[in-house]
């Protein structure tokens, strides 16, 4: 599996969308984009590749509260 960082990350969204990415905080696209951690207390939270990567984009597709 490879991770982009966050410069290779930008740059295929600029390519995708033709366009310069409107990104409201990049804090929250870097720590989407990072490995996932270790396990907490013994166990994976998400226990399957495609349940941790759902969760994933679940954490970074939802609108900013307030």
């Amino acid at each position: 599996m490879i991770f982009l960082d966050l410069d290779a990350l930008l740059h295929v969204a600029r390519r995708t969308l033709d366009a310069e990415p409107e990104v409201r905080d990049h804090g929250l696209l870097e720590s989407g984009r990072a490995p996932p951690h270790a396990p907490g207390f013994g166990e994976a939270p998400d226990p399957t590749r495609h349940q941790d990567a759902a969760a994933q984009q679940h954490a970074g597709a939802r609108p900013p509260a307030g």
